[in-house]
């Protein structure tokens, strides 16, 4: 539950808005969980909302009419069993009322763009995509959930190409994180988990394993295998050059932590990117991603750490992060870190650790 409670505590400082003079300013607002969260009051909103719903003539939807759905596009339905497995797929489409298909007028569309019609005890789903046909059937289950039987015409389609959540991963953050990834991030359309998993029992480094940090790599990959399945793309984080206490675990590597800073490494030593590198390739082997999330946060003060280095710190950052972007470049992957050292506090009205 402390999980679920920082969740709620990350939504609700990300949905709570302030009467401030500066819009941009970080306020303070009281979070109240509720005693049981899963007994919210009720609701009758599509989330997120369609951005084209127009309500039809004629008869509603049987509230007890069974959902047979089928498949015009033969390669979607079993990525789409695989999301929806409460659901009922047939062969045969005189036997279902539920009919998924392409629609090349949505090609002008963003990815994930899609159309819904629902009738009389009968439905028609097109996407855009594999993306899109999932989107309709989420907001088709919606409508049924809500009680929403009334024929209804819907289109929609995403506003920002990346939605998705930064989660850590824990010795039980497994069962939890695939919860989330079923019950939320599909149904509201996110399209990314960006998986912060440094903390993980790497087989290259079984000396850096602890039992109250680190994961299990078989429940890190059930974890990436039902992202899949949900059709959200997971991302591997490993923090590298800073935040690297992971580094440090069981009293290790001591002699790289300066003046007992054990935030960051001396960036010149090339035995321990080699060591970081191989938590990078078993990463990748267990992910098999499309991007790789170098971290990079919060980088400043190297020179003062680490005297040996006469460099910069953004002269480090730069030169760093792009070893690591050819890095994973010869291995298709394309490379996500985070901005702030290369950006000035005047640029984001708040984070920023470059110079002026």
């Amino acid at each position: 539950m402390r999980q679920v409670y920082r969740a709620l505590l990350v939504l609700a400082f990300f949905s709570t808005s302030c009467a401030t003079d500066r819009p941009a300013k970080v306020c303070a607002a009281e979070v109240r969980p509720l005693p049981a969260a899963w007994e919210a009051p009720a609701h009758s909103d599509l989330w997120p909302k369609p951005k084209k719903l127009e309500t039809l003539q004629g008869a509603s939807w049987g509230g007890d009419t069974k959902t047979v759905v089928y498949c015009v596009r033969p390669e979607w339905r079993v990525p789409l069993q695989k999301a929806f497995p409460k659901l009922t797929f047939s062969l045969d489409p005189e036997s279902a009322n539920v009919r998924v298909q392409l629609d090349s007028t949505l090609q002008e569309k963003p990815e994930g763009a899609y159309r819904l019609e629902m009738r009389e005890n009968s439905a028609t789903l097109a996407g855009r995509d594999l993306a899109g046909a999932a989107y309709a059937l989420h907001t088709f289950q919606q409508l049924l959930r809500l009680k929403r039987f009334e024929p209804v015409k819907i289109e929609d389609w995403p506003t920002l190409p990346i939605r998705g959540l930064m989660l850590h991963t824990g010795p039980q953050s497994g069962a939890t994180h695939r919860r989330l990834l079923e019950q939320a991030m599909g149904p509201l359309k996110m399209n990314m988990l960006l998986l912060e998993c440094e903390y993980t029992q790497w087989e290259s480094c079984p000396e850096l394993w602890d039992q109250n940090v680190s994961i299990k790599k078989s429940e890190l990959k059930k974890t990436v295998d039902a992202a899949r399945r949900n059709l959200v793309e997971p991302v591997p984080l490993i923090q590298t050059l800073t935040h690297m206490g992971w580094l440090y675990v069981n009293g290790q590597n001591k002699e790289l932590g300066a003046s007992s800073n054990f935030y960051s490494f001396p960036p010149q030593d090339k035995a321990t990117w080699t060591k970081i590198l191989r938590v990078y390739e078993e990463a990748i082997e267990l992910f098999q991603p499309k991007r790789f999330h170098i971290g990079f946060d919060e980088v400043r003060g190297l020179r003062g750490l680490f005297p040996g280095s006469e460099k910069t710190t953004e002269q480090v950052v730069a030169e760093e992060a792009e070893v690591l972007r050819k890095w994973l470049l010869e291995r298709n992957l394309q490379t996500l870190m985070w901005a702030a050292p290369l950006i000035h506090r005047s640029e984001t009205g708040e984070i920023g650790f470059a110079p002026p």
